[in-house]
């Protein structure tokens, strides 16, 4: 630090970066603090050079920026002084009050007060345990790279100025036709590709939706336990959350009160999550009735339908609506991997011109090389091929996955009341442990991670009382890591850490 008296008032340079800097700093803090007041003469730039021994040219183009930026003015003929027109602060920076917070609207008092942070931050503030468990992430390995770095490659050598410049606020004409043709294949969806919107994942879709179709005060009937991302754009919104439970055949509506009038059902039918349950036929025809009779909207959340290993592809609701009041989500997050950000959503044709317009409102579009990347890659059959591929692996790790948990807690009925659930589909299955006290799941998760394992309790899904159980990914491991994984779950299930005879014998 270095002081000098400069003309009845000292200067202190910091001794942060180079001098010019220094002495603009100095008399710009010194200016606002009304240290040198309103009309305040200033030394000339070569008595400035002397008393703060720089050169006089330091000092000039100190005075030139000062000028530039209103702090200083000058006349010829006359001296530098400090601008008139200023409006000096009376407290130094480190003394100011902090500022006031600008007034929040009631969506971003909603959003302060409510917690719709985040949900996956506790996985992203730490490291991966070595044999993580996350649910709901692909195979990396799996993805074929090469042919997706092709066809980025492809788009970026031969983008026309139009693919280069702002997109369509509904994706690229070419995606959406891509998109309408798999969709037609792979879930049974018939529609034109003008009501396919293609958005940033299915989170913006929901809140897209919530925006356009809910008012404060409206209520959305919610999965009990459901997905929280669903659940925080509907309740930011000013909706009124009504759960209504989940058992052995899905969402059952019936257990909503008759005169609870709602406008949106937000469901996970081919794969409920967490839970993994699949929807009945039934269930799909008597939700279909229900929302009818409350002249609401079905907002369906295909988000892995198309990672089925056993039997039929399973209808979806927009299938058996037509299409009049579903709204069908879809997304290429299990399918190719979660950062490519790309979904899409089915709507009627009502809806079509006013998704668009909040689309736009919200980002304008979604990248432009990218849709033309995954275009192709839906056309080439690759992603096809893909498909397969992940369906083969992806039901080989289940079945690893499931014996082992046989030989770990097999021997354990008497101990550890234990059921698997989750059907044949998706990225995780759900360990319940029915008799496991909370407090006792929590200490099972904490020993899990001492042996390197990384686990997650279902209970964080549910808005009222939870049931205790573990979600358990099999999507980032491969066959080897994940029985091993299972092994250590057994041990810190048991609590006594120890090995059983079958996780010592060789393999």
């Amino acid at each position: 630090m270095q002081a000098r008296r400069v003309a009845q008032h000292w200067l202190t340079l910091d001794g942060d970066g180079a001098l010019q800097t220094q002495i603009v700093r100095a008399l710009r803090t010194a200016i606002l603090r009304g240290e040198l007041p309103p009309g305040h003469r200033l030394p000339s730039t070569r008595t400035l050079a002397r008393e703060l021994e720089v050169s006089r040219t330091t000092s000039q183009h100190a005075y030139e920026q000062l000028l530039t930026e209103g702090y200083l003015e000058a006349r010829r003929g006359s001296a530098t002084r400090v601008a008139s027109t200023l409006d000096p602060v009376a407290s130094t920076p480190d003394e100011a009050a902090p500022p006031s917070s600008p007034a929040l609207s009631a969506y971003g008092q909603r959003l302060s007060e409510g917690a719709f942070g985040y949900p996956y931050r506790a996985f992203a503030e730490q490291e991966l345990a070595r044999f993580e468990l996350l649910y709901g992430l692909p195979d990396h390995r799996a993805f074929p790279l090469d042919a997706w770095r092709k066809a980025l490659t492809d788009a970026a050598r031969h983008a026309t100025p139009r693919a280069l410049s702002y997109g369509e606020p509904e994706g690229t004409e070419s995606l959406r036709q891509a998109i309408a043709r798999h969709i037609l294949s792979a879930r049974g969806v018939r529609c034109h590709p003008d009501q396919i919107i293609v958005v940033a994942g299915v989170q913006q879709a929901l809140a897209l939706v919530a925006r356009l179709l809910l008012d404060p005060g409206d209520r959305v009937v919610l999965e009990e336990p459901g997905y929280l991302g669903a659940r925080a754009a509907f309740a930011s919104a000013g909706a009124r959350l009504v759960p209504a439970p989940v058992d052995e055949q899905g969402i059952d509506v019936t257990a909503v009160p008759r005169r609870t009038r709602c406008r949106l059902v937000y469901v996970t039918p081919s794969h409920q999550f967490p839970t993994g349950r699949i929807m009945s036929l039934s269930r799909r025809q008597m939700l279909l009735s229900w929302a009818a009779g409350q002249d609401a909207c079905i907002f369906e959340d295909d988000y892995d339908g198309e990672l089925r290993y056993e039997g039929r592809p399973i209808e979806t609701l927009y299938a058996l609506d037509g299409g009049h009041r579903v709204i069908f989500a879809g997304t290429f997050s299990k399918t190719l991997f979660p950062s490519l950000r790309i979904g899409y959503i089915v709507v009627p044709p009502s809806l079509v011109d006013v998704v668009r317009a909040a689309k736009w409102t919200s980002d304008w579009s979604c990248p432009n090389l990218e849709q033309v990347a995954l275009t192709s890659f839906i056309e080439s059959g690759d992603f096809a091929r893909h498909l397969r591929r992940s369906r083969l692996r992806y039901a080989s790790k289940r079945r690893a996955l499931l014996e082992e948990l046989t030989l770990a807690l097999g021997g354990l009925s008497h101990q550890v009341d234990w059921q698997v659930g989750g059907g044949a589909a998706g990225l995780h299955i759900v360990l319940w442990l029915p008799k496991t006290s909370p407090r006792e799941l929590a200490r099972i998760v904490v020993r899990a991670r001492a042996l390197d394992v990384g686990i997650y309790s279902i209970a964080p899904y549910y808005l009222g009382e939870p049931r205790s159980g573990l979600l358990i990914g099999y999507g980032l491991l491969d066959e080897a890591s994940l029985r091993e994984a299972i092994r250590r779950l057994g041990r810190a299930i048991r609590a006594d850490g120890t090995p059983r005879a079958a996780e010592r014998r060789p393999r």
